[in-house]
């Protein structure tokens, strides 16, 4: 009570930004939000825990550097990406990191992982040229994107709900909804 917190996300897209704002609101009250969409300097498609890692982390990194937002900012960073879990099994995730250097607060979490159908990834990664730049962190084209070309009906960046029953925005809010009850946890003990 009495408190508000300013938070801003790596993204300006309203699949990532509203939810993030939702949860917060949820868990604090009174929460300012501001989208500023940012370059992850991975592959469109990130695979593994690793690439989902440091396209978070340099969302954020970018942000600072471009003197966008304060050192100081509280900042949310979601990174989709792929990864085989069990032998021939894809999952896509989301790595959701916060980082506020003015109360010394690092959080990481992960989203729910939602089954991938393996020919899906199989052509993300044949799409994707040998000699491809950011190869190392993943697949030029998305399984979104794989998935909207057969299916034109299915939203690239949200087919989620199409594969699970459960839209990438609810799935993202769960998670941001536990980094938010996180976070004030947190805050509460530096005071």
């Amino acid at each position: 009570p009495g408190h508000e917190i300013n938070i801003v996300v790596t993204s300006a897209k309203d699949i990532k930004l509203t939810p993030v704002r939702d949860a917060f609101t949820q868990v604090f009250g009174r929460v300012i939000t501001q989208g500023i969409g940012v370059q992850s300097n991975v592959a469109p498609q990130p695979v593994g825990f690793e690439a989902g890692f440091k396209g978070a982390q340099q969302r954020i990194e970018n942000l600072r550097r471009q003197n966008v937002v304060r050192p100081d900012q509280c900042v949310v960073s979601i990174e989709n990406f792929i990864a085989e879990l069990v032998p021939d099994m894809y999952f896509d995730l989301g790595y959701v990191l916060l980082s506020d250097p003015l109360n010394s607060i690092e959080l990481h979490l992960f989203t729910q992982a939602i089954p991938i159908p393996i020919e899906y990834v199989y052509q993300a990664r044949d799409r994707t040229p040998v000699d491809y730049p950011l190869k190392w962190s993943g697949y030029m084209v998305t399984v979104g994107e794989i998935l909207h070309s057969q299916l034109p009906f299915v939203n690239p960046e949200d087919w989620h709900e199409m594969m699970s029953g459960t839209s990438r925005r609810d799935i993202i809010y769960a998670t941001c909804k536990s980094l938010a009850y996180m976070y004030k946890q947190r805050l509460n003990r530096k005071q």
